[in-house]
């Protein structure tokens, strides 16, 4: 499954997150909206799917969709961050079906 990736905010903070099924699992990665700056990751455990695992957190936020290209996630994790170029086309996203 490609990675879907969603747009939240809680209080004055705002986040994008990808969620992804792969190797019989699920996992949560949550960056900045604003920079793109890593904040944390969850699995959901072995044979759970993101559907389960992540059902309120999906319900809360904004679907986005895939991304033009695949960026290297577990890259973005070890540095930190969002490539510039990913980072940019969420936020394009986001304005054109969030808003501002």
């Amino acid at each position: 499954m490609e990675p879907a990736w969603y747009f939240s905010a809680e209080g004055d903070s705002e986040y994008f997150t990808v969620f992804a099924d792969a190797n019989n699992s699920s996992s949560k990665r949550r960056f900045t909206a604003k920079d793109g700056r890593f904040i944390d990751e969850a699995k959901g455990g072995a044979g759970t799917s993101l559907a389960e695992a992540f059902k309120s957190e999906i319900r809360a936020a904004q679907r986005l969709g895939p991304l033009q290209g695949r960026p290297n996630l577990q890259d973005a994790v070890r540095k930190g961050r969002l490539p510039g170029d990913v980072l940019g086309e969420l936020q394009r996203l986001k304005r054109s079906i969030v808003g501002s």
